[in-house]
């Protein structure tokens, strides 16, 4: 990331009205974790092109970890006002939409991502939360076909991705325990990404099966990777204060 900014710096220097050199500056302090720093990129990204997208997009990616969230729906809408097609926007509203438990809003946020791009990770990943919320609707079997049906024609990925194993978890064609050890692997920083998602699923699919209290357990191991960019986490951490108050 270190080398990354400074590219992006050099980048700025020889082209200071150089808009995607701000926006994907900020992407880099983000995970830096230098908030300030990012959020300041993206808004000079923004009053130089008013209508880039992915600038709103990823604004709104650092409003949601800070906790703004009216903020973060704002620039998301403001996103797809601008484009359409932005799957990912549409992805992250849904999520939004998620751990409010508000699952009807979810579900059309989530079949609008698959519906604009249906290859790429987007579509993984919002097909995931679609079987989620169906099974929380009380459609479980029908969910699981669905999902089965889009992993036999995903044009995205290799089939033996991480990704695919998700998918083949949540559609019950992988053990709960073989979804947890495909989640390791010999790269830390990839090892801790791919379990805080599964620690995530593996905590829902429990939940669905009313089984709270090893739901609260993955949840909270989920929450402890630290990985607090990733959606995962922030359901996670949603679903724990939903437990807690009941």
């Amino acid at each position: 990331m270190d080398g990354a900014i400074a590219d992006f710096n050099r980048a700025i220097e020889l082209k200071p009205d150089f808009y995607q050199a701000f926006d994907s500056r900020g992407v880099a302090k983000r995970a830096k974790g230098d908030m300030d720093g990012a959020m300041a990129d993206y808004n000079r990204a923004i009053q130089l092109k008013p209508d880039y997208s992915p600038a709103f997009d990823n604004r709104g990616n650092l409003k949601r970890d800070e906790g703004d969230l009216a903020g973060a729906i704002a620039d998301y809408n403001k996103a797809i006002d601008l484009n359409p097609k932005n799957a990912h926007a549409y992805h992250c509203l849904g999520c939004l939409h998620y751990d409010a438990h508000e699952f009807a809003g979810a579900l059309t946020d989530f079949r609008k991502a698959v519906a604009v791009d249906n290859s790429g990770e987007s579509a993984d990943y919002a097909s995931f939360r679609i079987l989620l919320v169906r099974a929380r609707l009380g459609e479980q079997d029908a969910a699981a076909k669905e999902l089965r049906t889009y992993l036999n024609h995903r044009t995205t990925g290799k089939p033996d991705d991480w990704p695919s194993n998700i998918g083949r978890f949540l559609g019950g064609q992988l053990a709960e325990s073989d979804f947890l050890k495909a989640a390791e692997n010999a790269d830390g920083k990839k090892q801790g990404e791919q379990q805080c998602e599964a620690y995530f699923y593996a905590g829902s699919e429990r939940l669905i099966a009313g089984d709270k209290t090893a739901a609260a357990d993955y949840f909270k191991k989920c929450v402890a990777t630290n990985k607090a960019t990733f959606f995962e986490y922030h359901s996670a951490v949603a679903e724990l204060k939903f437990l807690a108050a009941k």
